[in-house]
């Protein structure tokens, strides 16, 4: 009974990874810990941002204390009139040598300038994180297609090394009965098992890639390729701007207004604060409990007038924002160039795919001339086996095209900011 469950659990199993689509490879890297990376970093910079805005809030703050003086120190200030009041009525004074309090502190910005700049700053930033995490998703998401087109390519170059290898098999069989028969030299079956050695060497490497690129499917979406899945492009590109330059761009207006902000410190800024307290103590004349109620209300202005440290801020966020827009123009000549480049590689893969397709139909047609000659000893071995390397070459240079398209494919996508996800089927 176990064994018959183990057996369909292994169907199970087999089933389930030979089906796995395109569509849930992208779906299973949204899960891994790559990707959720990516969106923590993206809610780190938004809760950042609103850090920043919470400065525009009020702060109320409870508090509470016990002091002892050396000398009798009033609970709040006491006019000479309200001293002598309670005095003439043998009252106790508001003095005491250990004071208790209780009570609550509250302040507000009424206008901060460099505040305003700051939190642009920080919306700019939350912004450039997004656009970040969307390109890396992309990348990964390119990655997936070329692996994918890669291993596709890998297991056809197989199927060519296998269809090499049966036809030289056939070859050497009829080779071996001539040698038998003393009609042919021993050293043309030789020569056959040798280039029969040589393709199972290259299928061991191919096989060893295939591994790799299987490992490195995994480590992007946690499942394990039985085989290369089907994809199909089922819409064009869409390059009306290039995506890749939004996080840069971003960064550089954080940038901008962070200078912005530093220089804004020079400016006044006013604040509200307001305080009341509960004091309680003995009074120092008769040591009676005395309480006292204390409060103040207040507006505050504050302008730096001189402060050092303002301009080397001020002249440390210049820098650094003049970086960024270096930065920022070097990364669009780059891609420009990048994007350029690949388009017009993708032509010419696209012409060279036609060629490519046209070429392995006539290395076919050769073949099978060639293995007539050479079965009827028209052609020297050296010839034949010629013919079976140059079919070989030609499919492998078609699968390699195909590659090389989803592979340029992909990149353009990222750089364009495409979603493959609707893309690739």
């Amino acid at each position: 009974m176990i064994k018959i469950v183990v057996f369909i659990l292994a169907i199970f199993l087999s089933v389930d990874a030979s089906a796995v689509t395109i569509s849930q490879l992208f779906q299973a890297l949204k899960k891994q810990p790559i990707t959720k990376i990516d969106t923590l970093i993206t809610k780190s910079a938004e809760i950042s941002k609103q850090k920043v805005n919470a400065n525009f809030y009020p702060k109320i703050y409870g508090l509470a204390s016990y002091e002892h003086f050396s000398s009798p120190t009033n609970l709040r200030p006491t006019a000479p009139t309200e001293s002598s009041s309670i005095m003439a009525q043998h009252g106790a004074l508001p003095f005491s040598r250990n004071i208790r309090k209780i009570g609550v502190k509250f302040s507000m910005p009424v206008f901060v300038y460099s505040l305003f700049s700051l939190s642009k700053k920080a919306q700019m930033m939350h912004k450039s994180a997004k656009e970040k995490a969307r390109i890396k998703l992309l990348q990964n998401e390119a990655m997936i297609v070329s692996i994918n087109a890669n291993l596709r390519y890998l297991e056809n170059l197989t199927l060519a090394l296998e269809a090499k290898k049966k036809s030289l098999q056939a070859a050497l069989k009829s080779i071996e009965i001539g040698v038998k028969n003393g009609r042919i030299p021993e050293i043309q079956a030789i020569k056959i098992d040798e280039n029969i050695n040589q393709i199972d060497i290259q299928r061991q490497a191919v096989e060893s890639n295939i591994t790799k690129l299987k490992s490195l499917m995994e480590n992007l979406t946690s499942i394990k390729l039985e085989k290369s899945v089907d994809m199909q492009q089922t819409s064009n590109l869409n390059e009306s701007e290039i995506y890749a330059l939004k996080p840069i761009k971003s960064f550089t207006k954080a940038q901008k207004y962070a200078l912005e902000s530093e220089k804004r410190k020079r400016y006044p800024s006013i604040t509200l604060k307001s305080q009341i307290f509960r004091n309680f103590g003995k009074g120092y004349n008769n040591n009676e409990s005395v309480i006292r109620n204390y409060g103040s209300v207040g507006i505050y202005l504050s302008m730096p007038i001189f402060d050092k440290t303002i301009n080397t801020d001020i002249q440390k966020a210049e820098v650094e924002y003049k970086k960024s827009k270096s930065t920022l123009e070097q990364t669009k000549l780059e891609l420009l160039s990048e994007s350029y480049a690949l388009n017009k590689e993708l032509d010419i893969v696209n012409k060279s795919i036609k060629i490519a397709l046209k070429s392995v139909q006539n290395q076919k047609q050769l073949l099978r001339y060639a293995k007539v000659a050479f079965k009827n000893q028209r052609m020297t071995e050296e010839e034949y086996l010629r013919y079976e390397d140059a079919l070989f070459r030609a499919k492998a240079n078609l699968f390699n095209l195909h590659y090389k398209k989803w592979n340029i494919f992909s990149k353009l996508a990222v750089i364009y900011g495409n979603n493959l996800e609707e893309m690739v089927k």
